[in-house]
């Protein structure tokens, strides 16, 4: 995947994981076609969703993340439709981008630092 999108979400209710991939699942459908996340998870341009959650005192927060094989324009858009979900269940709910990660970069980073690790080793 060549993104990672992370969202923070806090619902005034209990919420359970299937709730909230249900409700983003929901959310995109008929909104914008190239956008729509079952045409996109059978086409393996996004792939599993992670939903972390903490229920405290009748609130429940949590992350999503979700990550893109989208071209850069299209994984900002996913974020921003994410954002404009308000309910989850019975629940009201905000959510916000935390970030947006291309991950090619950071395995770039990795690839680089293990080549530098190598290459001082064969220089003792």
């Amino acid at each position: 995947m060549k993104y990672e999108i992370i969202l923070e979400f806090e619902a005034l209710g209990f919420i359970e994981k299937n709730d909230v991939i249900g409700a983003l699942f929901n959310t995109t459908e008929g909104l914008f076609n190239d956008l729509d996340f079952n045409d996109l998870a059978k086409q393996n341009k996004i792939g599993r969703i992670d939903v972390q959650l903490n229920t405290v005192e009748g609130k429940t927060n949590g992350t999503i993340t979700i990550p893109s094989d989208l071209d850069q324009v299209y994984t900002v858009m996913v974020a921003a439709m994410i954002e404009t979900v308000s309910k989850i269940g019975s629940s009201d709910v905000k959510i916000k981008t935390i970030s947006i990660t291309d991950t090619r970069i950071e395995e770039k980073k990795k690839l680089i630092d293990r080549a530098k690790e190598l290459l001082i080793g064969m220089e003792k």
